[in-house]
């Protein structure tokens, strides 16, 4: 799989409570064989985990439909249980990592949780993670490339990929995307384009 350990990987935590099943976007850490999550309070993910929930299913995807559902339409969600773990698991994942669920730390806004994968199903060959700086440098060197030719959108754009910039340092802790996002400011600047 493609989780990597200093970059938030973007998956979907689905915890069950009694009949309850619930889904949420979560950006998780890989290190030495868990993932790392902040959990924060007010949400219901935090108020299941708080309720005692220790099962998980991590589901991944690059369906950002998924995501979208998970966020603002739950009713469209549907889920198949691992025969196994009878665990929900959001349907058309392209792969379901099981597992336990433990609190960490208790912060003041925030639980720090690990997660112990028990199993993992594959529902696709190759599953990836997905994860914003890829996509944030992406849409950056859009911006950046469009700027001479737009010169009234100028300030516009150097304000997107200021954001992009943004997202990349709260998502990455990544030497090479840092620097690729600081160089296209760097040109900006420099070239005054």
């Amino acid at each position: 799989m493609s989780f990597r350990s200093d970059t938030y990987n973007e998956v979907l935590l689905t915890l069950r409570s009694g009949d309850l099943v619930n889904s949420a976007p979560v950006g998780v850490l890989y290190r030495r064989g868990k993932l790392y999550a902040r959990i924060y309070s007010g949400s219901k993910t935090y108020e299941s985990i708080k309720s005692g929930v220790n099962k998980c299913s991590v589901c991944i995807t690059l369906d950002p439909f998924l995501f979208y559902y998970a966020v603002l339409e739950k009713d469209k969600l549907r889920y198949v249980f691992d025969e196994y773990t009878d665990y929900p698991c959001i349907v058309d994942c392209d792969t379901c990592i099981y597992g336990e669920l433990e609190v960490l730390e208790e912060k003041q806004y925030y639980l720090w949780i690990a997660i112990k994968p028990e199993r993992i199903k594959f529902y696709r060959r190759l599953p990836r993670v997905y994860h914003r700086c890829d996509y944030a440098l992406i849409e950056a060197l859009i911006y950046y490339t469009k700027i001479p030719y737009v010169e009234h959108l100028r300030e516009k754009y150097i304000e997107k990929i200021m954001s992009c910039r943004e997202t990349i340092y709260r998502s990455t802790r990544s030497k090479r995307y840092r620097e690729a996002i600081d160089k296209i400011l760097s040109l900006i600047r420099s070239y005054n384009i």
